[in-house]
């Protein structure tokens, strides 16, 4: 089992060996060694808790197409990140999302190639970058408020708001989604239709790139309602509150109806009582 320098470059080389006792020496046929597996950040933002990174690596060119598990390590935890594809020559990229159980400080990341090869490299994961996440109880094809405040953002910029779903994200339509001074936000979410109701998790990207994802249940709506329609969802919160506020669709009170009605009886009354007298007259 010979273990080869980390600084050997891919490329052509021979091996020597040397006989012990009688120094005789034996030449290998040519050896080609391949690039040596790797870990890198590529892009967006540092890693940071329960955030969205972009990771990327190799697992040397002779690998060719195949996959690559990943995985992060962190003290007495060990979490998958998932499996990757490999290009045709043996790299990837690919964004994925930090557990919970992953808190700030150091950890190590191992991808495991399939032709059995693997590469450690340490990272170091932030603190979450929102905090006082709150979504409230969102429901299916309704709009929600959620709030919160990204750290390390002085204000102006938007946020954005997406769902998260077998590791894909669908970006959802937000209103009023600019930060205010001191990073919070106050936004008004559409939600997209469901059939059901299902946890998912929600992903926040600040201005600054920085993201965070936090689980929530979307509530399946108990009737279709288009939250296009002008006259729906006013505020963002209630479905049934009409244009105008709730004053403009409110029901007057029957027993203030029946009160006007028999003072406009009592005037007629009265009127007619006084045109009869003049009329005797």
């Amino acid at each position: 089992s010979l273990a080869f320098p980390s600084d050997y470059a891919s490329g052509n080389a021979t091996l020597l060996g040397t006989c012990v006792g009688s120094n005789d020496t034996v030449t290998s046929t040519q050896l080609t060694f391949a690039a040596s597996p790797s870990t890198t950040v590529t892009t967006g933002a540092n890693p940071t808790v329960t955030g969205q990174w972009n990771l990327g690596g190799a697992c040397g060119s002779s690998m060719g197409s195949g996959t690559a598990n990943v995985n992060i390590a962190q003290g007495s935890t060990n979490a998958s990140l998932g499996t990757v594809n490999l290009s045709n020559v043996g790299s990837f990229t690919q964004s994925v999302f930090l557990p919970s159980s992953i808190t700030p400080g150091n950890a190590t990341v191992t991808v495991t190639c399939s032709n059995g090869r693997s590469f450690s490299s340490n990272v170091y994961i932030g603190s979450a970058a929102v905090t006082g996440l709150n979504s409230g109880t969102p429901v299916a094809n309704r709009t929600s408020t959620v709030s919160g405040r990204c750290e390390n953002n002085s204000g102006g910029g938007n946020v954005r708001i997406g769902l998260v779903r077998d590791g894909q994200v669908q970006n959802l339509l937000v209103n009023n989604a600019m930060l205010e001074t001191g990073g919070y936000f106050t936004a008004l979410v559409s939600f997209p239709p469901s059939e059901s109701t299902s946890t998912m998790n929600m992903l926040v990207t600040c201005p600054t790139g920085s993201t965070f994802t936090a689980p929530i249940t979307l509530t399946a709506a108990t009737a279709d309602v288009d939250t296009t329609d002008p006259d729906c969802c006013v505020g963002g919160t209630d479905e049934d509150t009409p244009q105008g506020g709730v004053e403009a669709g409110r029901v007057g009170d029957p027993s203030a109806t029946i009160i006007t009605l028999l003072v406009i009886m009592a005037v007629a009354g009265m009127y007619y009582a006084v045109s009869s007298y003049y009329a005797r007259k």
